[in-house]
This record gives C-alpha cells, sequence and structure tokens, in this order.
C-alpha cells in the first residue's frame, strides 16, 4: 500500500495503516466506511447487501423497485428471526455439565490430592476452615477448580454471545457485533473474568456456594451489544484494523469481565445458583452475615436474616414426628460430605416430586423448568456431590419408568381388535419396534422417555402404575438426597451418583413398578373380549 501510494501520489483515506491481527472483515468495513466518508456517501456497516434483478441481471427484466409493503414484508420477515432465550442457551451447554460432572467425579474417585495417608474420602478439599489450606495449590487442585469454576461459565458465556450475534445478524439488527473470531476472543475474556468472580462466593467461609453459569449467560448476552457499538465507533473515526480487533476482541471482553465483577452482578449471580441448589436438595442455606460484594449489601443482608429465619422455622416445624420417616436405612441420608446439611423432609413429598415429573413432562415443563434447574444444580457444586437431585428424579421418574413400560409391551405386547389373530414376535408392528428403539435409548443413552406416552395415554393402569412408580423412587431419592443424572449409560448415571446403592434401589423400584403395570394392562387388553 505504501509502495503503491508514494509511486502513483495517491492520498490514503479511511482506516488504512495497519494488518496485525486484523480480519477480512474489519479490514472491508473499514476500507467501505473510508470511501464513503471520501465521496460523500453514507456506510451503513450492519445493513446487509440484497441481490436484485435489473436490466443486467440473468431474467433481463428492469426491477422498478420495492414497493413499500415489500420493504415492509422484508423487515418483517428479517426481525421474526427470535433471539435465543438464555434458558435455551443454558440447556446448549448441556454436554460440558455433563463432562465437567464425570471429569471431577473420576478424579475425585482415583485421585488422592488433598487427603493425608488414612484421611477419609469425604473430606472437602475447598474446606477453608480445615488444614487443607496449604495444600489448594497442587497441579490436580487447580485443574480441578477450572473445571469446577471457570470452564462451565466461560462455555456459557461463548455460547450466548455467539447465540445472540448469530440472531442479531440473521434478523437484520443493528447490533451485529461483527466476525466470530473477534467475538470468540471477547467472549472467552469475558466468561473466564465473570467465572472468577462469581467462584468467590464459592470458596469462601459462611457461603452458600454458587455457580459462574448464569454470569457466564448475563455476559455473554450483554456482550454483543457492547461490541458492536465499539467496533461501529471505530469504523466511524477511522481506527485501524488492527487497532479496532485489538480493542474488540480484548477490550470489550475485559470490561464487560471487569464490569460483572466490580457491580457485584458475579457474585450475586453465584448467590442465587447457591440458593437454588440449596432449595432443591433441601439442604440449609449457609449465608454471609452481610450483603459482601453484591448491590445494595444492607438489602441482601435483610433478605439474608428472614431467609435464616425460614430455615430455623422449617426445621423445628418438621423435625418431629410424624413428619419425620421412620428410623430405615432405606430412606436415611448418604454419602452427604463438605458440610452440607440436609434439612428434614416431610413423608410424602418425594413422592409429590415424582407425580410433578411425570405430569410436567407432558405439558411442556421439563424443558422450561426442569432441565434448567438441573443444569443450575450441577454447576459448580461440590466435590462430591457434582451431579444432581432433579436428574436423579429424571433418571427414574422418567427413564427408568419408560424403560419398564416398554419391556412390559415386548414380553406381553398389548392386543387389540385387530391383532387379537396375529402372531406376537418381537420386532413385528409398530409397538414392538418402538418399545425395543426406546429400551435401547433408555438404558444405554438415558434418553427418548416418549417413547412411553403412547401407552400411557392408551391404558389408565399404566399411566396410574407409572405415577407410583415415579412417586415411590422419587420418595427414595429425596429422603436419601440421591443425585446423579440422565443422558447418560444406566451403570454411568449410577456410578455418578453420591449414593450408589440408593440410586440404584430407586431405579429398580421405577422399573420394576411400571413393568408390572404394563404387564397388567396388557394381560387385560389381551383377555377383554
Amino acid at each position: 500500500l505504501s509502495q503503491i501510494a508514494s509511486l502513483y501520489d495517491l492520498r490514503i483515506v479511511g482506516n488504512s495503516g495497519g494488518s496485525v491481527a486484523s480480519t477480512t472483515l474489519t479490514k472491508a468495513r473499514g476500507w467501505a466506511m473510508g470511501l464513503a466518508d471520501e465521496w460523500g456517501m453514507v456506510y451503513d456497516a450492519n445493513r446487509s447487501c440484497e441481490p436484485t434483478e435489473g436490466p443486467g441481471s440473468a431474467g433481463g427484466e428492469e426491477d422498478d423497485g420495492d414497493t413499500t409493503a415489500d420493504m415492509q414484508t422484508k423487515d418483517a420477515s428479517r426481525s421474526s428471526t427470535p433471539i435465543p432465550t438464555l434458558k435455551s442457551i443454558l440447556e446448549a451447554a448441556l454436554p460440558t455439565f455433563l463432562f465437567v460432572c464425570i471429569s471431577l467425579r473420576l478424579m475425585n474417585t482415583w485421585g488422592t490430592w488433598g487427603r493425608s495417608d488414612g484421611e477419609e474420602e469425604t473430606t472437602c478439599i475447598w474446606d477453608n476452615s480445615g488444614e487443607h489450606n496449604n495444600e489448594q495449590f497442587t497441579p490436580m487442585s487447580i485443574v480441578t477448580f477450572a473445571l469446577q469454576h471457570i470452564v462451565i461459565g466461560t462455555t456459557c458465556c461463548i455460547t450466548a454471545a455467539t447465540s445472540r450475534s448469530s440472531s442479531s445478524s440473521a434478523s437484520g439488527s443493528n447490533d451485529s457485533s461483527g466476525d466470530q473470531s473477534t467475538l470468540l476472543m471477547s467472549a472467552t475474556i469475558a466468561g473466564v473474568l465473570a467465572s472468577a468472580s462469581a467462584s468467590q462466593s464459592s470458596v469462601t467461609p459462611s457461603s452458600i456456594g454458587g455457580g459462574g453459569a448464569l454470569a457466564g449467560l448475563v455476559a455473554g448476552a450483554f456482550l454483543p451489544f457492547v461490541l458492536a457499538k465499539v467496533s461501529n465507533l471505530c469504523f466511524r473515526h477511522h481506527v485501524t484494523a488492527t487497532m479496532t480487533n485489538i480493542l474488540c476482541g480484548g477490550g470489550v471482553g475485559m470490561f464487560v469481565g471487569l464490569l460483572m465483577h466490580l457491580s457485584g452482578v458475579a457474585q450475586l449471580l453465584s448467590l442465587l445458583t447457591g440458593m437454588i441448589r440449596s432449595m432443591l436438595r433441601w439442604t440449609r442455606f449457609v449465608l454471609p452475615e452481610d450483603g459482601g460484594r453484591i448491590p445494595i449489601p444492607w438489602l441482601a443482608g435483610f433478605i439474608f436474616q428472614i431467609l435464616r429465619d425460614l430455615q430455623r422455622l422449617w426445621t423445628k416445624s418438621f423435625s418431629r414426628p410424624p413428619f419425620v420417616p421412620y428410623e430405615s436405612p432405606i430412606l436415611q441420608v448418604q454419602g452427604w460430605q463438605c458440610g452440607s446439611q440436609p434439612m428434614p423432609v416431610p413423608i410424602g413429598l418425594g413422592f409429590l416430586h415424582g407425580c410433578i415429573f411425570v405430569y410436567g413432562s407432558k405439558v411442556g415443563w421439563y424443558h422450561s423448568l426442569f432441565l434448567p434447574a438441573i443444569l443450575l444444580e450441577m454447576d459448580s457444586a461440590p466435590i462430591g456431590q457434582e451431579a444432581s437431585l432433579f436428574g436423579a428424579i429424571d433418571e427414574c421418574t422418567l427413564v427408568m419408568v419408560c424403560a419398564g413400560i416398554c419391556v412390559g409391551n415386548l414380553v406381553l405386547p398389548p392386543s387389540s381388535t385387530k391383532q387379537k389373530n396375529q402372531t406376537r414376535e418381537k420386532g413385528k408392528g409398530g409397538m414392538a419396534s418402538l418399545s425395543w428403539q426406546a429400551l435401547k435409548t433408555n438404558i444405554l443413552c438415558g434418553d427418548f422417555i416418549e417413547a412411553a406416552y403412547p401407552s400411557m395415554e392408551r391404558s389408565a393402569i399404566i399411566n396410574g402404575f407409572a405415577y407410583v412408580a415415579a412417586g415411590l423412587s422419587t420418595e427414595i431419592l429425596l429422603q436419601r438426597r440421591v443425585l446423579s443424572t440422565a443422558y447418560m449409560p444406566l451403570f454411568v448415571a449410577i456410578w455418578l451418583s453420591n449414593d450408589r446403592w440408593g440410586m440404584g434401589i430407586a431405579c429398580f423400584v421405577a422399573f420394576v413398578v411400571s413393568l408390572c403395570g404394563s404387564l397388567v394392562a396388557n394381560a387385560i387388553s389381551i383377555r377383554r373380549p
């Protein structure tokens, strides 16, 4: 560029003069803006070019121009592209949650870091009041901290930023944030900073623990807006492509991450995650004495005091008969560690949980309520509690109930007036094929629970037994505080559990009860004239 300008006596315009760390999009936008200013034209970096037919087009017809109605139709279709909700973005990060859980469980099971000789496995390395403060910075503990507190929040931030940016670009929004490489760099920086800020409330004494997923989601949703403003500002003032990418790729991510930290929003969202986890698991809140580094600390301290009073009232009311379960090994809390304090759960509340899970899966509550709750419960959970109570309920009330119904349909296929005189062999007919495919998916993948719905709608007996199976298994899970997850093979779900005996018993109960209901209903349908 310099040689051409000096050779032909040309004047350099726009933001020409830098190419290091720039992208083709950054340079193209800068050149277009510079030429537009030089020629007295207006350049809109966020408006996409659409091909139009004209005299030189392949059709050879003249374009009379779009009418107002046509323009409104195009704008409406462009703006109809939905922007993903934070809930759907959180669900898209499910693979990260699952494999972080598996990795932490592997290191907690086979690793010997953080424990002295003869020390019990249930000791929590992140208990600051313990004697492990000098051993926290071993290589394995640093990896564990990154998996537990940084990876999930950063992933959620990147997913939220890319999803929101892509939707804004597709809908013709003015908040398009530019090329994906710059967006990814900025989102990574913001996600790491927001997650690190959120982790402060998880490793300090007198804390309920938290998570970085919500902080990452909020930072990722806000980042494309800031990135678009900074990018357009740089183009408008002819900042070079190199400096534009430095400001957008590094500066914007640093700004959003520090804003999440200094404003206290990250720690507030972390406390909210910890409170959600405690409520789902029926454990006591261990709240900070004051508001800490969160917005309006005096109001937070007042709310914390109300929550402490409610916990004391609940514990006092439901810690004596007839609310507490009788002394039985099946209904006693097992495998609870890291100083968590389970609250009393009245008898029958678990049964109600299971019935709500089955009903909610039919009416659309699973993706709107249950799955986001499962992921938030798993976010930055203490060592040994990486899985989810709602995940265990999901596995038993939906996956194992469906497996039991499908086995019943395979062992004793249902009959109808058109099928009475037909031979029934495995693999023949739609019901047998559906049941066999669903059973394999249930056991090996922990999914495809919808296969049980036709049988539940066909027979009130199967439907009733499914609710009973879900209720009984969830009563065991809730009383023992069993943690696990769906979307995994059955043996992996049991291995991930903090209470493998409890998880195995609950799965067996759910499977057997639903199997009996399916066999009874199918036997009645065969004998019915």
